[in-house]
């Protein structure tokens, strides 16, 4: 390499002092002299304007030799190693700064970038300051070429990125945990796309992070769109959160139930930004609490039993006592009153095995609907001064102006049976139950006395009995579970305990007062709906059109019932044509499918059922309308018509009215099950 032999100034001094020309730089070295014309300017302004810029940028800005030597650099740089100026550090190397470790590993790539020519653009590396503290960096490095394009020296930069490492490692373990937690973590933007997805969610789910991210959760989890998402999203947005149960689908079409938190996040503005799901699976927890809610109502079945045997034997002689009389003397003036009296009583017996049947169904809860709570009152009155002993007076004031509220009618006639048992076993001798209820705002004095109360407009059912009351220590625990004061094989200790957690599930709370020798209160509040929307629930009588001559076949095993279905559907211009069994339905309905217009079947039949004929004839044919009848009360028959796409289903026994009703309802694709 080419030498030039004169007078020399410290190349490295005159590079850190920017004040001198650069021109006037004398070196023996031919490579710092090129490398020396490459950063030269034309004017000491210009230079002091470029140094002024460097000086006061955070970065680390920084100049090396082909040899790997600090040659320059901005005022921000020598600190970061313990000097206190650019002159300091001029001449040195890595391996003068840095561990033997860390500085092969910067002069490697230094090394790479003089062979190759290609930059190092944002590539993260660690170093050590001058207190021996481990920092990152975000380093960039390009080559610099003199006039014949050889590399004679790197021009690099440095950004600390210390803090931004800390917050991703922070961010990562929060990652982590949340990977960690049981509960599904979702994240979703304003228009539903799924923007974070954790391994819970994964696990529940089956879906992966991948499959997950940008789908809408509507379309992922929901089986189909329904109006209580809608009223999710609108109160999240509103009130900045909500939770609740939903029942959501896995990647393998498999129900689950869970218990649902979602948060509105804002951006700096206010603005709504995302929501934060998190959603803890009670598949199992609601099916525990199903089994439990179970083994209350076969409780409460038992406790009732004698009772609705006396009721049930009761109405049945009258409707003996009057056949006999008219089959004996059949023009007998009173046969109209012998008919109404057999009429009315079969009516009873009806409401009675209705609601032993609705006590005892042990199903979960379906859909929430808006419904007057006076009807249910009023069922508890009836069934309980029918089964309860005569020594138990009940008393009643249900006023007609209660407010609508929104929950599962099933289980809210059960807390209020459960409660008014609770009262008649602590009467043995005999005594009163009072059953009263009101609407009432709750102000906040209310919420001060009682924590699971917010203020609103509430529904509130009294119960108050004369029995011998609780002391105070009984009172502490009359909501856990199995907790009971009640002798050996006299119960289980289920009922207030299931009625309190029906009743929270319905955003309501229970309140009890009690003191002994002078009986107990227990008070229901159930938050009402109160909005304009709510006009009347009350059915009013349907005015039944006639029919057009429409065939209809009637299947079922029981020739009596055949026979009255008949006399009613003729009755109304209808053609009907019977069957006994599935296999005699069938032949009927292969040899005459073009004239029937609709069938109703007997679920529980010999030889062929009425699921095997259903199915059969929708594949038959698909756009038959059919209705199925049950005396019984089979969810698991009625779940099975469902999925081949029959939901219209008549509970025997059944009024020539609702017969009536459902089958033209039925031809005009309005129906329900009744």
């Amino acid at each position: 390499m080419k030498k030039t032999q004169t007078a020399r100034l410290d190349p490295y001094k005159v590079l850190a002092n920017g004040n001198l020309a650069i021109e006037s730089w004398i070196t023996a070295d031919d490579r710092l002299e090129n490398l020396a014309n490459a950063l030269s300017t034309d004017s000491s302004l210009g230079f002091n304007l470029f140094r002024a810029l460097i000086d006061n940028i955070s970065d680390f800005i920084y100049v090396k030799d082909s040899e790997c030597r600090y040659v320059n650099c901005n005022q921000v740089t020598p600190p970061m190693n313990g000097f206190s100026s650019p002159l300091e550090l001029m001449g040195k190397t890595d391996y003068d700064l840095y561990p033997m470790e860390l500085a092969n590993r910067y002069y490697a790539d230094e090394q790479k970038i003089f062979k190759t020519g290609e930059p190092i653009v944002n590539q993260e590396e660690p170093y050590i300051d001058a207190k021996g503290n481990i920092k990152w960096v975000s380093v960039s490095k390009s080559p610099i070429p003199d006039k014949e394009g050889n590399y004679i020296g790197i021009v690099g930069i440095n950004r600390d990125i210390t803090e931004y490492k800390l917050s991703m490692e922070k961010i990562n373990e929060q990652a982590t945990l949340l990977d960690e937690t049981p509960d599904a973590i979702i994240v979703r933007n304003m228009d539903d796309d799924i923007l974070f997805w954790n391994k819970s969610a994964e696990r529940l789910y089956g879906y992966s992070e991948d499959e997950a991210l940008n789908k809408k959760s509507y379309e992922l989890l929901y089986s189909e769109e329904h109006t209580k998402l809608a009223a999710i999203e609108q109160t999240v947005v509103s009130n900045g959160e909500w939770s609740g149960e939903v029942i959501q689908k896995t990647k393998e079409n498999k129900q689950v139930t869970v218990h649902s938190r979602q948060t509105l996040v804002q951006d700096k503005l206010g603005f709504p930004k995302s929501i934060l799901v998190i959603n803890t699976d009670i598949t199992e927890k609601k099916h525990h609490d199903y089994q439990m809610l179970r083994a209350q109502r076969m409780e409460g079945i038992g406790t009732l039993a004698s009772g609705i045997a006396h009721d049930l034997n009761n109405l049945l002689a009258p409707i003996i006592l009057a056949t006999d009389l008219l089959l004996t003397n059949p023009s007998q003036e009173k046969s109209i009153d012998f008919l109404k009296t057999i009429k009315k009583s079969a009516n009873h017996a009806c409401t009675v095995v209705n609601q032993v049947l609705t006590f005892s169904r042990g199903v979960e809860s379906g859909e929430c609907i808006l419904f007057h709570p006076k009807h249910i009152a009023k069922e508890i009155i009836q069934i309980t001064k029918e089964t309860f002993p005569k020594n138990i007076n009940i008393h009643f004031n249900i006023p007609n102006d209660l407010w609508p509220i929104e929950g599962d009618p099933t289980q809210l006639h059960q807390v209020l049976l459960n409660i008014c048992i609770n009262a008649r076993d602590s009467m043995p001798d005999g005594g009163e139950i009072h059953l009263k209820a009101e609407k009432e705002y709750l102000d906040q004095s209310y919420v001060a006395v009682y924590p699971e109360a917010k203020a609103g407009n509430y529904v509130i059912f009294d119960i108050t009995d004369t029995g011998y009351g609780m002391t105070k220590d009984t009172m502490k625990y009359i909501f856990d579970p199995f907790y009971t004061t009640k002798k050996e094989g006299h119960g289980t200790g289920l009922g207030l305990s299931i009625s309190h957690g029906i009743i929270k599930k319905h955003g309501g709370f229970i309140a009890a007062e009690s003191k002994v020798g002078y009986g107990s209160t227990i008070k229901v509040f159930l938050p009402a709906v109160t909005n304009d929307v709510v006009n009347s629930l009350d059915s009013e009588k349907v005015n039944i059109p006639k029919a057009q001559g429409e065939l209809i076949l009637v299947v079922d095993d029981e020739p009596a019932i055949c026979d009255m279905v008949v006399h009613v559907l003729e009755g109304q211009g209808y053609y009907v044509m019977t069957a006994k069994d599935g296999i005699e339905a069938l032949a009927i309905f292969i040899k005459h499918q073009k004239q029937i217009r609709m069938v109703l079947t007997d679920i529980v039949m010999p030889h062929m059922d009425g699921l095997i004929l259903a199915r059969t004839l929708k594949r038959v044919k698909p756009e038959l309308n059919i209705i199925a009848t049950t005396g019984q009360d089979q969810e698991k028959e009625k779940n099975e018509l469902n999925n081949i796409g029959i939901n219209v289903i008549l509970e025997k026994p059944y009024s020539s009215e609702s017969l009536q009703i459902i089958v033209h309802e039925a031809l005009n694709g309005k129906a329900y099950a009744r």
